[in-house]
């Protein structure tokens, strides 16, 4: 074997690394993947939005059936029935005495010492129920205590968002430190 001297002589041509896809098959697989993906996702969002349009159309009439419908119920279920095509209408919420938390506004107190005070108040109403029927009205009764001739029982009025109170009620107590409280007794639809 003999050596030569001078410039190096070219390295050997590379052997195909069959492993490795070629460049340009590489560049069409990931095309392929990413228009896989593509479709995937805008496959996901028609889904989603025709789920959100089904929802919408029943409304809030609270129809679990249409909430939780799959492929499987709907492929179940008959193609043309009246009973698919009315809604069922949910029952109107019943405030309870426990929705409600009514507190003592002192407009005026005149006392006189040792006799005690007179006071001039206004309920005021927090409601943390269910969300009422605007045509329904309610009559809400409560009682005031802390005054020196026992409870005072009064009603106010609610419909919907909206309520009526007396704008002014009295009661007498036996010393200035003593507090009015309320609470509400009942509730009935009027």
């Amino acid at each position: 074997m003999s050596e030569q001297w001078g410039p190096n002589p070219a390295p050997p041509p590379p052997y195909p690394n069959p492993a490795k896809p070629p460049k340009q098959k590489r560049q069409f697989l990931v095309t392929k993947i990413a228009i896989g993906v593509a479709a995937g996702i805008a496959l996901f969002i028609v889904s989603l939005i025709v789920l959100v349009a089904m929802l919408m159309a029943g409304g809030s009439t609270g129809d679990k059936q249409a909430a939780t419908a799959t492929p499987a119920t709907i492929a179940s279920q008959p193609a043309d029935t009246s009973a698919a095509t009315e809604q069922a209408t949910p029952a109107a919420y019943t405030p309870t005495p426990s929705d409600f938390k009514l507190t003592v506004k002192t407009l005026s107190k005149e006392c006189f010492g040792s006799a005690g005070c007179n006071l001039t108040f206004r309920i005021g109403v927090g409601y943390s129920g269910e969300p009422l029927d605007p045509s329904t009205t309610w009559e809400v009764v409560y009682e005031v205590r802390g005054g020196e001739d026992g409870p005072q029982i009064n009603t106010l009025t609610i419909q919907g968002t909206d309520y009526q109170v007396d704008r002014e009620e009295f009661a007498s107590t036996s010393s200035s430190s003593k507090k009015l409280t309320a609470r509400v007794t009942s509730v009935d639809s009027a």
